[in-house]
């Protein structure tokens, strides 16, 4: 997935170019396929157009299994995130455990990790060392536990709820017959929202 910047009416941009062309010979000769359903994904504030740019690509094995969904707000971005997920996943955020190394008895890790290696039948050069290591910091150092995430977004408040709502607006405004004061709307809207986030 990423920005090709190849143009071809196959994946939705208004004309073919070289390099599109290019591109598709090289996705038949390598039997791979193309999830874009023809939405725009970029938007170009200069020329205030959109083209379909960014490309996602898969083995033919994986196509069926897969949804490929632009998003339509920017995002402060002149790209529009795009979303790619396996059908009827329900996928649970989660913070992986982490080593507490405050509680570590590194005597004990010390010692376990020389048993381990020596105890081992077979040395596999790395993974051996690696699961030596694993092993005895498993027996000798506390870990947090897995957790599913909070899926509140922590940077925001009511106002940059709003001032983003504002920026939706003023991008929406941009795609249809627009003015000059528009333009000079959405940027200011846009340096706003960027503002606040970082604020």
């Amino acid at each position: 997935m990423g920005d090709f910047n190849a143009h071809s009416t196959i994946w939705g941009c208004r004309e073919d170019k070289p390099f599109g062309d290019e591109l598709i010979d090289e996705l038949n000769n390598n039997c791979t396929h193309i999830l874009n359903t023809g939405e725009q994904t970029h938007f170009s504030l200069a020329s205030q157009t959109e083209s379909a740019i960014d490309l996602t690509l898969a083995s033919p094995s994986l196509v069926p299994e897969l949804d490929w969904l632009v998003v339509e707000d920017l995002h402060d971005s002149d790209h529009y995130p795009i979303l790619t997920r396996f059908w009827e996943q329900n996928p649970k955020m989660t913070k992986r455990p982490r080593w507490i190394f405050e509680t570590a008895n590194w005597n004990n890790y010390r010692k376990n990790v020389i048993e381990n290696l020596e105890s081992e039948t077979e040395v596999d050069g790395i993974e051996s060392i690696a699961k030596a290591i694993l092993n005895a910091a498993q027996k000798n150092i506390k870990r947090t536990k897995e957790t599913i995430l909070d899926k509140k977004l922590k940077w925001t408040n009511p106002e940059i709820r709003k001032l983003i709502r504002e920026r939706r607006q003023a991008e929406r405004k941009l795609k249809k017959p627009h003015t000059g004061q528009d333009v000079i709307n959405y940027k200011r809207i846009k340096a706003k929202v960027r503002l606040e986030v970082k604020r």
